[in-house]
């Protein structure tokens, strides 16, 4: 499997305020990075299959929306399911 061509967030600031590497700290949200250029928190990505994966950071403000996001659909479909009437003969 190749390894997708895209660009990454592979350096971050860690807490004394250095530029670190993806691949010198704690994976997950424990690395206790913020990205360079908008201060946000990262998650460190760097836990993978190297050869499936590029190791990166990611923004933990998208991870945390698009969970929320996705118990909002799994609601809406609850509710939706719920209230059609599956079958008009019951």
């Amino acid at each position: 499997m190749s390894i997708k061509s895209k660009a990454h967030l592979i350096y971050a600031l860690n807490r004394r305020g250095e530029l670190v590497s993806v691949d010198t700290v704690p994976n997950g949200n424990d690395c206790g990075c913020i990205c360079p250029s908008c201060k946000d928190k990262l998650c460190a990505k760097n836990g993978g299959d190297n050869e499936k994966r590029i190791h990166h950071f990611a923004h933990q403000a998208v991870l945390i929306v698009l969970a929320q996001l996705n118990l909002y659909y799994i609601e809406w479909l609850r509710t939706f399911y719920m209230n059609q009437n599956v079958c008009s003969c019951l």
